[in-house]
């Protein structure tokens, strides 16, 4: 958080302890402006009192006042309707292109605001304090309402990024949108982008055509990942794997459908599902072949739920027999049967097939999608994830899977990229910690 950064908090937060130009003038901020993250002035349409005079215009933030001369700004009629220049260090008198002179206050930075804003954007330190005085210095009404805007935003998000797969991707029949959309998701946020990279290599025709062979599903899928290669697996498992004769199978199999069809695996570096020897994704995508070959995975199939139940049934799928004893190709484990859990089940929902109700529902202009999309997440109860793992641990407990989502938003784009001015949370704990 660099000094410009603190500088546009406390002003827009009204926490800068200046009230005198720097002519000496009474200082009165009826209204800081809005924040405009855009080329121009830093904010908008602000109301200011200046000795009793109401200005209405806009304010720049400045680190140093030169900086207005140094950016081109006195020659810039975009900064002509500036009517405030806030500094940490006033070094020069400011004139706009008018050769007019701008009035200026020093931004005093209250010394909370620096001392707890160093503590959050400590790298090891930062987040475990923030969420452990969260219960203190917030109010349920506080936690409610920005989760609440936490869940828009994630879904803002998604929709927005089907949209573009399914305007951007060679104009995708909704169709292809949905299995893009849905192998994405089965990335589970470890291998989201290698999901989507298999799913565009991949002719959703030809797998229609094998619809009806869970074996030959399972090959092209696997082959088109990259994971039918030899040197792929373990050397410790491959001699192993060559003996069983599966993995000769599927290979055998993914070469002849590869060459009939012209298909190229594709190069990615896949990362584990989870901590443990059985979250290679092999059987991750074993439940994907499975999931489209037992079920009518199609637009119509998911706009036709109308439950969290109907969801989740049609989300049950399960691994080929072989992965029920095999965590690797070759790498023997204790039989048991592999299922898609609950917890994954609801991720899916979250961060696909609910969005896509959504934004069909938006595209089409058929509401009913729309409010479907927000009953099925509401009906559906919380899931763990690791992001509101550590919120649940202090207090921050999700009560419904918009919650969750809302959590899973709040880590990632806030917590992760030391975003705290930004967040509400963030908010509260430096102006009251």
């Amino acid at each position: 958080m660099n000094t410009k950064d603190l500088l546009d908090y406390c002003w827009k937060h009204k926490l800068l302890e200046s009230t005198v130009t720097t002519s000496g003038k009474e200082v009165e901020v009826s209204d800081q402006g809005l924040f405009n993250r855009n080329q121009g002035p830093t904010f908008f349409n602000a109301k200011i009192k200046i000795d009793h005079t109401l200005w209405v215009g806009n304010v720049q933030i400045l680190v140093k006042a030169s900086d207005w001369y140094l950016n081109g700004f006195d020659v810039n009629h975009n900064y002509d309707n500036v009517i405030l220049i806030v500094c940490d260090t006033i070094d020069s008198t400011v004139l706009n292109s008018k050769g007019e002179a701008v009035p200026m206050i020093q931004g005093i930075i209250p010394e909370n605001v620096i001392r707890n804003s160093k503590a959050l954007n400590e790298p090891e330190t930062g987040q475990l304090l923030c969420k452990h005085y969260i219960c203190e210095y917030t109010t349920n009404l506080i936690r409610h309402a920005w989760l609440a805007a936490m869940q828009t935003e994630y879904l803002e998000e998604k929709v927005e990024h089907i949209k573009e797969v399914h305007c951007g991707y060679g104009n995708a029949s909704w169709d292809s949108t949905v299995f893009i959309m849905l192998c994405r998701s089965f990335g589970f946020g470890h291998n989201d982008d290698n999901m989507e990279a298999l799913a565009k290599s991949m002719s959703l025709s030809v797998l229609e055509h094998y619809r009806d062979d869970l074996f030959q599903i399972e090959a092209i899928i696997l082959g088109q990942a990259g994971l039918l290669e030899l040197e792929t697996i373990p050397d410790k498992y491959q001699k192993n794997a060559l003996n069983e004769g599966y993995f000769a199978k599927l290979r055998n199999e993914y070469l002849y459908l590869a060459h009939k069809y012209s298909m190229k695996p594709i190069s990615v570096k896949w990362n584990k599902f989870g901590p443990g020897p059985q979250q290679y994704p092999h059987v991750m995508l074993s439940m994907l072949a499975n999931l489209f070959y037992s079920k009518n995975i199609s637009t119509k199939c998911f706009l036709d739920m109308k439950s969290a139940n109907d969801c989740y049934h049609v989300l049950t799928t399960h691994p080929t027999p072989y992965w029920n004893t095999h965590f690797h190709f070759g790498a023997e484990s204790k039989k048991s049967e592999k299922m898609l859990s609950q917890d994954r089940k609801s991720y899916i929902m979250a961060s696909f097939l609910l969005p896509f109700m959504y934004c069909y529902g938006s595209v089409k202009s058929e509401e009913e999608f729309c409010d479907r999309a927000f009953d099925v997440i509401e009906q559906m109860k919380p899931f763990s994830t690791m992001e509101s793992k550590g919120f649940s641990r202090n207090g921050v407990i999700p009560t419904t899977a918009g919650d969750t989502v809302a959590l899973i938003q709040l880590q990632q784009k806030y917590c992760d990229k030391h975003d705290c001015l930004r967040c509400r949370f963030g908010f509260e704990f430096i102006k009251n910690h």
